[in-house]
């Protein structure tokens, strides 16, 4: 898809179907393709973040959307549990995969893959063009804007010419969002603005991205049905969010000075407002190429 695209700030943006599918929109165009969920069984009984995990991994079909061959050395930005860094370190056995984040990683089985512990925003711990695949995801709420431009600074010098830089995000965007979702988003902006983190920042990702002299950038959107509504991936998805969501009601209350029963009240009628509305959840995913240097 053209770059080019990003830059009619005037055209209309498409929304796909509210049938509780799953469609990626390319963004600034008509184009809309509806996703299969391929996903066959629930995911065993873990954390959060490897639930999430899984639920991706099934409603993409893939662990990477960029095109990859077969990349050299691979690394994953923000790696979490790592469930991404030993899958990628199986599906690419002559790959070196390495996961960075703030927090330490076990080790894993796979002899190809391993862990750095270092907070990102410090810079990457990596020579220059160290790596032929860059994989960044869900890490809006972790990066304060003013830090965005630097820390994509790195990712270029990281990556090799010819090399892929992938982003997928999810930011505060709802389809058919109710009064319930709204105020809880509201509480959610409040606390994010002190910390300097905007998620909607996202969206200019791919114009950063351009301005860096990344090439060949892929950006599309990806809408996500919330709910039963969605069948099985609307339950999935709705319960990694409300797991997630319900966790920060300490700090909305502590921060955004949320009364606790009205936390309580907002939080435990969403459920309902995202089958009555339809609601759908929006993902950014921005593939781009290194020039050469």
């Amino acid at each position: 898809m053209a770059f080019s695209l990003f830059r009619r700030k005037s055209a209309k943006k498409h929304l796909p179907p509210s049938d509780g599918n799953i469609y990626f929109t390319d963004l600034g165009s008509e184009q809309v393709t509806r996703v299969p969920y391929l996903l066959a069984h629930d995911a065993p009984e873990q954390n959060r973040l490897e639930f999430q995990h899984f639920f991706l991994q099934g409603i993409l079909g893939t662990n990477y959307l960029a095109p990859l061959a077969s990349p050299a050395a691979i690394l994953d930005v923000g790696s979490g549990t790592g469930r991404w860094v030993q899958e990628m370190a199986q599906q690419f056995p002559n790959a070196r995969v390495t996961g960075i984040d703030v927090v330490s990683t076990p080790p894993c089985a796979n002899i190809n893959a391993h862990f750095v512990q270092q907070d990102i925003l410090k810079g990457l711990p990596f020579a220059s063009a160290s790596f032929d695949y860059l994989h960044s995801r869900l890490l809006v709420a972790a990066i304060p804007v003013a830090a965005w431009h630097g820390l994509l600074l790195e990712y270029l010098r990281v990556v090799r010419p010819g090399g892929w830089i992938e982003l997928f995000e999810g930011a505060t965007t709802f389809i058919h969002a109710g009064p319930y979702t709204q105020q809880y988003l509201q509480w959610w902006d409040q606390v994010s603005q002190k910390r300097g983190i905007d998620a909607s920042y996202i969206g200019q990702l791919p114009q950063l991205m351009n301005d860096l002299g990344i090439q060949r950038i892929q950006a599309r959107t990806l809408h996500v049905p919330v709910g039963e509504w969605g069948g099985r991936v609307g339950i999935k998805l709705r319960t990694n969010m409300y797991s997630g969501w319900g966790a920060l009601k300490d700090l909305f209350v502590s921060q955004a000075q949320v009364p606790p029963d009205q936390f309580d009240r907002v939080f435990n009628a969403l459920p309902q407002e995202w089958e009555e509305q339809h609601t759908m959840y929006e993902y950014v995913s921005v593939i781009g190429q290194v020039a050469a240097r």
